[in-house]
């Protein structure tokens, strides 16, 4: 290749890096703050360092890390599943027994109404019919769970940060251990969360709820460990 056309190369590449680097900052410096600060400190890989911050967890979080690695649920943890359970089960049948009486009322006037009671049938199932959908998908994940005697699994793995492939500034990034995810605004505030530092998680088998975590690379961190 001529000298000519290598330099062109070159030049490009070096346009193309300095592109993205610019658009990363751009976003990066939109962000608040508070967040560019917190991004700077979580983008350090703890993996090799040693000053790794000690954690000591709460009387409510060492009470919530005895239960869950033993698959169980605190009472506080217990209760909102179990009020969900309860409003998502009423939800369900309340609106299943409502769209069935509607609808046999619509096609008994449907002689009546003609094409205006047809759309009408139309326009109401489809509501209704969606309304049962998201009712069941939620009962179906926390009225099991609210009977349950383990309903807690568990992930170890170091803690990884996934930035969000489009420009979110309600959720700019997600944590991920082992194979579960969970957004920065559910992650226990007294856990100090380290990138590349070894965790333990346990959550909710059906909701996927966040339920407590720790660090695993503390000598007290086998009293967090699952059984």
């Amino acid at each position: 290749m001529p000298p000519d056309g290598m330099c062109y190369l070159s030049q490009r590449k070096a346009i193309v890096q300095s592109t993205r680097t610019s658009s990363k900052k751009e976003i990066y410096y939109r962000l608040p703050l508070k967040l560019q600060v917190y991004l700077a400190i979580m983008n350090q890989d703890h993996t090799q360092n040693s000053s790794i911050t000690h954690y000591t967890p709460s009387p409510q979080m060492a009470d919530k890390l005895t239960a869950n690695r033993q698959g169980h649920l605190t009472p506080t943890q217990r209760a909102p599943i179990i009020i969900a359970a309860i409003v998502t089960g009423v939800g369900l049948i309340g609106f299943t027994l409502f769209g069935m009486v509607a609808l046999w009322g619509f096609v008994q006037t449907l002689q009546y109404s003609g094409f205006f009671g047809l759309g009408l049938i139309c326009l109401t199932g489809g509501s209704l019919s969606f309304l049962v959908i998201v009712f069941w998908v939620n009962a179906n994940m926390f009225v099991p769970e609210s009977f349950s005697q383990n309903p807690v699994k568990w992930e170890r793995g170091r803690l990884k940060i996934k930035m969000a492939s489009r420009e979110r500034p309600e959720m700019p990034f997600s944590y991920i251990v082992g194979d579960y995810s969970f957004a920065p605004f559910v992650a226990p505030y007294e856990v100090p969360l380290e990138k590349g530092r070894e965790y333990i998680v346990y959550y909710t088998a059906r909701s996927r709820l966040l339920m407590s975590m720790a660090p695993v690379d503390q000598p007290e961190s086998q009293e967090w460990l699952p059984h």
